[in-house]
C-alpha cells in the first residue's frame, strides 16, 4: 500500500529529526519520532516519544514548558537544515530554472513564555528560514522587538 511505503521512506527522516532533538536535549537518553501518513485532507500526527533514562518511555504530554520548548527549537532547527537542504537540491537538479516547490511556515507565537536570548535565538532562526529560497514565513507574535532589523525579509507589524 503507497500510504505504507511513504511512511517507510519518512522514516528516515524522523531518525534524523530524533537524532537531532537528542543532540540539543542531552538529558534525553533517547528520543523516536514515529511518522503517521494519511492521505486524508489534513495532517493526521507524528508521535514522539523520549526517555531521560534507559528503559523510561516518555511523550511531551508528560513534559514541562521548558522541555516542550527546547524540543521545539530543536525541531525548528531541524526543520530549517532540512529546508536549506531541499532548496539546494532543486537549485542543483536544474540550474537555469528557479526551484518551483514553494514552503510555507507558519509560526502562532513561537517566542511565547521564553527569556529574551531564547526570544531571540528563535527569531534568528526563523529569520534564517525566511532566507531559505522558496521559504515563506509566517509568524504572529506580541513582541514588537521582534521583526527583523537587519538586511533581508521585512515583515510588516501589525
Amino acid at each position: 500500500m503507497l500510504q505504507r511505503e511513504v511512511e517507510t521512506l519518512l522514516s528516515e527522516d524522523a531518525k534524523s529529526l530524533g537524532t537531532h532533538i537528542q543532540a540539543r536535549c542531552p538529558d534525553l537518553h533517547s528520543v523516536d519520532v514515529i511518522p503517521t501518513v494519511s492521505f486524508a485532507p489534513t495532517f493526521e500526527r507524528a508521535a514522539l516519544s523520549f526517555a531521560r533514562h534507559p528503559g523510561e518511555r516518555g511523550g511531551l504530554e508528560r513534559s514541562g514548558l521548558g522541555m516542550r520548548q527546547r524540543v521545539s527549537l530543536a525541531t525548528w532547527e531541524w526543520t530549517s537544515e532540512l529546508l536549506a537542504s531541499d532548496a539546494s537540491e532543486q537549485v542543483d537538479a536544474d540550474k537555469d530554472e528557479p526551484a518551483l516547490r514553494q514552503t510555507i511556515i507558519v509560526y502562532d507565537e513561537p517566542d511565547t513564555h521564553l527569556d529574551y536570548g531564547q526570544q531571540r535565538k528563535i527569531m534568528d532562526l526563523i529569520r534564517s528560514q525566511g532566507e531559505i529560497p522558496s521559504t515563506n514565513v509566517i509568524v504572529a507574535t506580541n513582541l514588537r522587538s521582534s521583526s527583523p532589523t537587519r538586511s533581508g525579509p521585512r515583515w510588516p507589524t501589525m
